[in-house]
């Protein structure tokens, strides 16, 4: 399940899966509870977590699927959009240099 804009990096032997978005500069992680636990939990870097997506999962796909309609009509953050225009301005500023020098 990849989605524009949404990036999942699972690891299914360790039954985590940690979850980005381009609209956010916090990473979030779907974990267990405990090693007992049959459901999953987000976790994240810094922050709290939205009331949204509190609460437990049975699976990590259906965690994911509420992470992305969550954030699907969410606006991009003002550090997520100053991110995106540094990092849309450094390489083509950096490729005029090196082509006005050749």
């Amino acid at each position: 399940m990849e989605e524009k804009g949404f990036k999942f990096i699972e690891n299914s032997s360790d039954q985590y899966c940690i979850c980005t978005t381009d609209k956010l500069n916090v990473t979030f992680t779907i974990s267990k509870l405990s090693l007992a636990s049959r459901q999953f939990m987000f976790t994240t870097d810094k922050g709290t977590i939205p009331k949204e997506l509190e609460g437990g999962y049975s699976s990590i796909d259906t965690a994911k699927k509420a992470f992305v309609n969550h954030y699907k009509k969410q606006r991009h953050t003002t550090a997520a959009k100053a991110k995106q225009r540094k990092d849309r301005s450094t390489p083509s500023y950096a490729t005029k240099l090196v082509s006005k020098e050749c």
